[in-house]
C-alpha cells in the first residue's frame, strides 16, 4: 500500500501542484566558446584548428551545454517558483572519456571514465539542488551511468553512487532511496492522493540489448512493481504520474524502437488495464518537444505521453524547460520556455502554452491534433514543427505523406522524412 511521504511539498487538499520539468542538461565541462561542433566544441585534437567559430558563450547547436547555459536555464526555471522539480535524466556530457569527431578511441580506462562522469553528475545535480531548494526528483538517464547504457544486473546496489547523490541533493525519502540504490526506480507521493512513479528505462533500451545478454523476463522486477503500484492506486483512489528518461516508443531520429519491443508492449498493456488512474506520462531522451498518442483511444485510455525537449542544444533544438500545472490531481497546463541561441544574449521566454494547441489533455484531443497537423496543412504543420524543435529550425516544406512512426500501440506526431537524421543519445 502507499505510505504518505509528503515531506517536501506543501500541497492543497484539492491536489494542486506547480512542477518544473527539466531534462537532458548534458553539462559539457570542456566547452570552448570559439570551437564548433566539428570538434565537439572542445580542444582535444589537431582538428581543433579547423573548427574555429565566432564566440558562443551560451552554447551552440551541435554541442552540449556549457556552464553558462545551465546557469541561465536554472535561474529562469527558478523564477517560475515551482513546488517540485522533476529532472528526467542525462545530466552528463555524451562523450565522457572520448575524443571528438572521428577519433572514437577512449582516452581513459573505464574506471577513469566512471570517475569523471560521476563528478559531472554530482556537480550538475548540486546546481539543480541549489536552484530547487532540494525539492527535486531525478530519473536515471542512459548517460548518467558509465559507460552509457551500462547495467550490472548481478551487482547489489549497482545504482548506489547515483542514489547517494540524489538523496544528498533532493528530499528523497528512505523508501525511495532503498529501491533507487538497488534497482534505479522508485516512487514518491507528490500531493493529496497523487503519486509519481520514476522508472528505470535504461534496462529496457534496445541499445542495451546489444551489449548485455540478459535473459530476464522482468529485469529488477520493475514491471511487477509497476503493476502493484497501479493496482494500489486503483484501490485507494490515487492518480499516478509516470516519469522516466527513455520513452517506450519509436525513435524520432531513426526508425527503431527505443525499448526492446517485448518490454514496451508489456508497459502499454499495463497502462491499457489501469489507464483510468494514470494522469500523465513524462519522458525525454529525444531532445524534441513531442507527444505520442494511442491510435484507438477508449474511455479508460491514459493521457498522451509527453516527450520534453532538452536544455542541451546538441541535436539542433534550442534549450528549453517546462512549467507544469496540476489541478485537482489532473494535468491542467504546461508551458514551454525557451532561449534563442542565435541571440547574442539569449533569455528564456514563454514559447507556448499547451492549452493553445488542445482544449484538454485527453488522448482523444491529442490524437485529433496529430491527425490535423500534417504537411497537407502546411501552415499548421510548420507552426507545430517550430514548437517541436523549440524554434531552432524554422519551417519545413515537405512532400512526404508518412507523418507518423508507428509501433504496435502508439504513434508520434510530426516525425516525417524531412526530419530523419542521425542522432546518438
Amino acid at each position: 500500500m502507499f505510505i504518505p511521504v509528503v515531506h517536501f511539498i506543501l500541497t492543497s487538499p484539492r491536489g494542486d501542484l506547480k512542477m518544473l520539468v527539466i531534462t537532458d542538461l548534458h553539462f559539457h565541462p570542456r566547452y570552448k566558446r570559439t570551437l564548433g561542433p566539428k570538434c565537439r566544441c572542445r580542444t582535444i585534437s589537431p582538428e581543433s584548428r579547423s573548427c574555429q567559430v565566432p564566440a558562443a558563450p551560451y552554447g551552440q547547436h551541435g554541442c552540449n551545454s556549457p556552464k553558462r547555459l545551465i546557469d541561465l536555464s536554472l535561474e529562469a526555471a527558478k523564477a517560475q517558483e515551482p513546488e517540485l522539480w522533476l529532472v528526467l535524466g542525462d545530466l552528463v556530457d555524451h562523450h565522457v572519456g572520448q575524443s571528438p569527431s572521428k577519433f572514437k578511441a577512449p582516452l581513459y580506462s573505464k574506471e577513469k571514465e566512471n570517475e569523471w562522469g560521476h563528478r559531472i553528475f554530482k556537480k550538475t545535480l548540486s546546481w539543480i539542488s541549489a536552484a530547487s531548494g532540494r525539492r527535486c526528483l531525478v530519473a536515471v538517464g542512459n548517460n548518467d551511468i558509465f559507460p552509457g547504457y551500462t547495467v550490472d544486473f548481478e551487482q547489489e546496489g549497482f545504482y548506489e553512487a547515483v542514489a547517494q547523490e540524489v538523496r544528498r541533493s533532493c528530499d528523497l525519502s528512505e523508501n525511495a532511496f532503498s529501491t533507487l540504490r538497488r534497482f534505479g526506480f522508485y516512487w514518491e507521493e507528490i500531493g493529496e492522493k497523487m503519486v509519481l512513479l520514476v522508472l528505470n528505462t535504461v534496462i529496457y533500451a534496445t541499445k542495451l540489448a546489444n551489449r548485455h545478454n540478459s535473459t530476464a523476463q522482468d529485469p529488477f522486477g520493475q514491471l511487477a512493481w509497476l503493476k502493484r503500484r497501479l493496482q494500489a492506486a486503483q484501490v485507494q483512489g490515487y492518480k499516478v504520474y509516470i516519469a522516466g528518461h527513455i520513452p517506450p516508443v519509436a525513435s524520432s531520429f531513426q526508425p527503431y524502437d527505443l525499448w526492446q519491443r517485448t518490454f514496451a508492449v508489456r508497459y502499454w498493456n499495463l497502462l491499457a488495464k489501469y489507464g483510468e488512474v494514470v494522469a500523465g506520462q513524462f519522458f525525454s531522451h529525444q531532445h524534441r518537444d513531442e507527444f505520442r498518442v494511442a491510435l484507438e483511444p477508449r474511455g479508460d485510455t491514459p493521457p498522451p505521453m509527453q516527450l520534453f525537449a532538452s536544455v542541451s542544444p546538441v541535436f539542433g533544438n534550442n534549450p528549453s524547460f517546462y512549467a507544469v500545472e496540476i489541478r485537482e490531481r489532473r494535468l491542467h497546463e504546461y508551458r514551454c520556455f525557451w532561449a534563442n541561441l542565435s541571440e547574442e544574449e539569449p533569455k528564456f521566454a514563454l514559447e507556448y502554452e499547451a492549452s493553445s494547441l488542445v482544449d484538454n489533455f485527453t488522448n482523444v484531443a491529442y490524437r485529433d491534433l496529430a491527425l490535423n497537423t500534417t504537411p497537407a496543412g502546411q501552415d499548421r504543420y510548420n507552426h507545430y514543427y517550430s514548437y517541436m524543435a523549440v524554434g531552432a529550425r524554422g519551417t519545413q516544406n515537405c512532400d512526404h505523406e508518412n507523418t507518423f512512426w508507428v509501433n504496435p500501440v502508439t504513434c508520434g506526431t510530426c516525425i516525417d522524412g524531412c526530419q530523419q537524421q542521425a542522432g546518438a543519445h
